[in-house]
């Protein structure tokens, strides 16, 4: 196998047979751009980024490729641009074709159960009772739902035509308490009035009468002197 030390860039073919490019995995130890001292640009003119091949023969080969994300605008990458890695022995080579062949035949076979599988499911029969059963029970539930839904819509529309009631009711006594407030403030200035009017009344006649009486004695003291002078 061959080296993989971080120094070693060792030139190849550039397109390595028929090795697809896109065959590539993720590498946390080897990612990124071309190292900055001697960038090696692809034919777009970008410096060429790093990966690892996945698929085949190429298995875990370092190889530096143009920048997909830039290469798919401008009408597609150019493939491998140089392989780090040389190539594996033709003994590893071999034995890795083997094992992807392997993984093809595996991945296809399961694929071929798992479709004979939905195809004996499509053509099982199908089975009605059950269904009208579930669509039965699905069209109870639908009416109950509907039904309590009314129901709940009903006791909204009382509950909201109660409050508006009590909210009427709790005006109109606001309004009378305030009203019968403002009469019994008028009649309670009225009586202050005349409880006034009354007092200045009897307080004139009082006088009145002081006066009358004093007026009476003075006629009587009168009275008095004239019946002395007759009497002598």
């Amino acid at each position: 196998m061959g080296s993989r030390g971080d120094g070693e860039e060792t030139r190849h073919d550039d397109r390595d047979g028929d090795f697809d490019a896109n065959q590539m995995m993720y590498d946390s130890d080897y990612h990124g751009l071309a190292d900055e001292d001697s960038p090696l640009l692809c034919k777009h003119g970008y410096v060429a980024a790093k990966f690892v091949a996945f698929e085949g023969r190429n298995a875990g080969r370092r190889f530096l490729r143009c920048q997909r994300h830039r290469a798919m605008m401008q009408g597609g990458s150019c493939g491998v641009v140089k392989w780090v890695d040389p190539e594996w022995p033709k003994l590893m080579q071999k034995t890795l074709d083997n094992l992807w062949e392997m993984t093809i035949e595996l991945k296809e076979s399961v694929f071929s159960s798992l479709l004979d599988s939905v195809e004996m499911k499509l053509w099982e029969p199908v089975d009605t009772t059950k269904h009208k059963r579930d669509l039965r029970w699905v069209q109870d539930k639908v009416s109950k739902d509907e039904k309590e839904r009314d129901a709940a819509l009903a006791l909204k529309a009382k509950v909201e035509q109660e409050l508006t009631q009590a909210r009427n009711d709790l005006h109109q006594a606001k309004v009378q308490q305030f009203t019968t407030t403002s009469i019994n403030k008028c009649m309670r200035k009225n009586a202050e009035k005349q409880l006034k009017l009354c007092k200045e009344d009897a307080k004139r006649k009082e006088q009145t009468i002081r006066s009358l009486l004093s007026q009476e004695d003075a006629h009587r003291a009168k009275i008095r002197k004239i019946k002395k002078m007759c009497d002598n």
